[in-house]
Parts: structure tokens; sequence; C-alpha cells
């Protein structure tokens, strides 16, 4: 027994420790839908489920591990959970075997269940998922490992708001939160983001970020669209074909960290999400064949790397993330672009603006406008106390306080009448002529200054590319609603005194 002591006690401190994890049902009610909701937004119409369903995966010990059937009728209680989860990969173009899903689905989930999750101590993880929520237990297993939790469900982002809540009141750290969207879960989370600065890290599985109207008028609709308002490092995952032209315009508006990942070997298909970049666990994901499963491996061990980066308040390393990829994938790095910084002189000190033309000033508002090959620049700032509506007139043919014509734009940030969210490339047909989402996109926050920022493609003003835009007339208003009011009340209704125009 002397002998066994001392070998025992080598033995275990010898031995690795590894922590185990468990997964567990998570269901919450709003009874009286007026919690008070740390991540509120005015965009939230109240349409909140009264009951939504989440599977909770955490670090904690249980010898009893759930099939994935098991787990997949947990968040759609009496389904058939093998059709269910072949049909969700066949609706999103995967070639899926009934035989290998049903034989996938009875295998035993890398979790125990528990019946409550212990509380973590390294932040939260909250997915809005497109498939089954088993297949995210590859990386919310290994995210357990480091006392991370993770949350899986589906909803708008009211229902994310309403989780998180949840977790608030249970003494979770709700402060170290990061979001992951799958398909049309990445604008959901990203919604909830944009209204918060409280989230830590953004992953977009094949998220939809694209802005055309026709494609997705729900998201292009959200007076809280805002990309500028990003402010946690964002990670892209997008197979071939994806980013599009709108996406491509949506990551020049983020001002935050962003590292976007092509799955190059994957091809993107209008309206669906990838299968590949689902977060499996091992016995999953062989369901979609032996290419998706080493694409999905990978994408995992490298969103598991970013995840607990940014929870842990570390620098995000693009180096450490390439070794995990496969030789397929593709990754740009775009590094955080700092808050412009209003000058005395009234100067935006950014790099964009530092060798911009001053328009000649009224007294309501000052603009500085720079541009590029493809795209014209300008920011307008109120000198005064006012609401904080501005509009920018453009014209390459008529006088800046003729009537609209035909080719003339008139576009609106903040508070438009007729919220027209898009493309860059605007045109005057479109509603109210007005695009707020390319202005006003970071004075929602507490502490941005007072700017709206434009970008307007030189095209749709009929300039060829690099072609200089010294010829197109330009007006700017602080705190108005249309070139036929007047603002402010009893003013001059020639509007000399508060649009500042740019001389013929």
């Amino acid at each position: 027994m002397r002998i066994a002591i001392p070998l025992l006690a080598a033995f275990i401190a010898a031995a690795p420790l590894r922590a185990e994890c468990v997964v567990t049902t998570l269901e919450v009610l709003d009874h009286s839908r007026t919690v008070g909701i740390p991540f509120s937004s005015s965009a939230d119409s109240g349409a909140i489920a009264a009951r939504v369903r989440a599977l909770v995966w955490s670090r904690g010990s249980a010898r009893v591990k759930p099939t994935y059937a098991d787990l997949i009728r947990d968040m759609a209680p009496g389904v058939n959970a093998a059709e269910h989860l072949a049909s969700r990969l066949r609706f999103y173009g995967a070639t899926v075997d009934s035989a290998v899903v049903a034989a996938g689905v009875s295998a035993r989930s890398a979790c125990g269940r528990s019946a409550r999750p212990m509380r973590p101590k390294g932040g939260v993880v909250l997915i809005v998922g497109a498939f089954p929520a088993a297949l995210y237990e590859g990386a919310a297993a290994a995210l357990a490992e480091h006392d991370i939790a993770t949350v899986v469900t589906s909803g708008n982002e009211g229902t994310v708001r309403l989780v998180v809540n949840h977790l608030a009141t249970l003494g979770w750290p709700v402060d170290k939160l990061a979001l992951v969207g799958h398909g049309a879960g990445g604008p959901v989370v990203q919604l909830v983001a944009m209204s918060s600065s409280g989230v830590r890290g953004i992953v977009s599985l094949d998220g939809f970020e694209a802005l055309d109207r026709q494609r997705h008028p729900g998201l292009a609709g959200d007076p809280q669209w805002r990309p500028g308002n990003l402010r946690a490092p964002v990670l892209h995952w997008r197979p071939n074909g994806h980013p599009d032209a709108d996406t491509a315009y949506y990551a020049a508006a983020a001002r935050s960290d962003l590292l976007q990942v092509t799955l190059t070997a994957t091809p993107g298909k209008q309206w669906l999400t990838a299968p590949e970049v689902a977060l499996a666990p091992a016995a999953l994901r062989h369901v979609i064949g032996a290419p998706g499963a080493a694409t999905q491996e990978a994408v995992t061990k490298a969103t598991v790397l970013f995840l607990r980066a940014v929870l842990e308040a570390r620098a995000v390393d693009p180096g450490a993330m390439r070794a995990t990829f496969l030789p397929s994938f593709a990754m740009t790095h775009r590094p955080a672009m700092a808050l412009p910084q209003v000058r005395a002189d009234g100067r935006l000190d950014e790099a964009v603006w530092r060798t911009a033309r001053v328009v000649p000033e009224s007294t309501a508002v000052a603009v500085r406008v720079a541009d590029d090959c493809d795209y014209l620049y300008v920011a307008v700032m109120p000198r005064r106390a006012t609401p904080f509506i501005t509009e920018l007139f453009l014209s390459a043919t008529s006088d800046v306080y003729a009537p609209l014509g035909a080719g003339d734009l008139l576009l609106h940030a903040s508070a438009s009448l007729c919220w027209t969210f898009g493309k860059p490339d605007v045109a005057s047909s479109d509603c109210n002529k007005s695009e707020a989402w390319w202005g006003a996109s970071r004075t929602s926050q507490a502490g941005d200054p007072a700017v709206a920022e434009y970008v307007i493609a030189k095209r749709a003003m009929g300039l060829a590319r690099c072609e200089s835009s010294a010829r197109l007339r330009l007006g700017a208003l602080a705190g108005g609603w249309g070139r036929t009011d007047v603002f402010p009340a009893g003013a001059d209704k020639s509007r000399r005194s508060t649009w500042a125009a740019a001389p013929r």
C-alpha cells in the first residue's frame, strides 16, 4: 500500500488533465416581454418568440452520453432525426446517403448529458445555426475544454437577446460574448453586434451579408443594419463565388478587424448556405463525404482559435489560423480601421480625408470631399446642435439649388422617412432617392463623432473610372427632411444659409 500510493500520485501528476463537457437542453420563456435587455435594439418589433429552445455545451462531467438523434429531438421534439438532418443538408445542396446519416445520428455525443450546465469562466459563444444544433458540437466541445460555454439556437435577433438576458440572470459572463451565425444566422448575430459594444467577436459561416433589396429585402430594410457600427473582429467563411459584389461593399464599410476566408474548392450557391462550414463533430462530419469532412474539420479548428482569442482579449493571429487551413483556403486580412477623429479645424484625421478638399461652408454644416478611382467619399459634420439628420445632394448636370433631375442623387443619413438600404450604386429612381446605409453608420454609439460618411460609386454619377469628380455639383444639409422642406423653421427657402454648396 505504501508503494501504491506514491505510484498512483505520480500517475495522476503525469496524466494530462482534460476537462470533459456536458450538453444541456435550455428552454427560455418570456412571460412578461418587459425584460430589461442590455442588447436592445429599436429595430426589434417585439416579435420575440415566447418559447426559445437551445442546446448548451459547457465544462462538466457526466457518464451518460446521448445520441445525436437525442440532441436533434431535444431541439425539435417528435421529428425523425435522420430524416430531419438529411432533408436540411439536401435542401442546402449536399449529396447525402440516408443510411450514412442514420448511422451518424445513432452515434454517441462527444459530451455527456447534464440537467444544468456549469457556469463558465472563459466566456459565452452563441451560435444561430442553419442546421440542427448537433452539427455545431465540434466547436462547442473544443471550447468547453477551455471553460467557454456554447449556446446553439435559431431565430431572429430578438431571440438572441432573450437568450443572452436569460444567461445574464444565471450569472453567466455575458460581458465575454462572441456570436456565430450560419447562413441567415449571419446577419442575425451581426444585427445584435451592430447595436451593442459588448460583443467581443463575430463569426459568419457563409452568412448573408449582401444588401441587394431584391435578394434580401428584410435585411436591406432594417434601419439597424450599419456595418460601420461593428467594433468586434469579424471572421467570414465563404465558398468560392462568395463574396459577391454586395458583400465586398459590406467588407469595405465595416470598420472592425476583418478576416475573410474563401473555400476555393467549395462552389457557392445563391440563396443557399454551405454544409462544409458547419462546425460538426467527428461522428457527423462524414455524412457529407470525405472532402466536406476535411473542410469542416479545418473550419472548426480555425474558428475555435479565433473565438478563444477574442474571448481572452488577445489579438487574433492570422498566421496561427492559416496553419490549420487546407491548401484550397484563401484568406484576406483587413486590419481594423480607426474611428475618425475630428480635428479642431473640422477636418477628419483619417487617411482618406487628409487630402480632402473643403467645400465652401455654411453656418450649419462642414463638408469634406475625397475620391479615388472608383468612389467618391463625402463627410458631413453639423456645426451646431441639431437632430442628427444629414442630406447629401449630388448632380452631374444641374445647379445644386435646382429641382431634382433625372441624374441627381439625394441621399439621407440617419432618420430618413423612407429607409432605403442597399447597393452603393444608387439611382434616382430609388425610393425617396435615399441610401441611408452608407451614411451616419457610427453615430449611434456613445462617444462617436457626429459625422455622416457617404460612399458613392463614380459610375452611379456617370463618371468614368479614375475620372475627376470636380465637375460634380454637391450640396449638404444637417437636420433636413428633403429639398422642399425648410430647416430651421423660417429659414430662407433658397437654403443658402443652410446648404454648403460647391461653386460651379
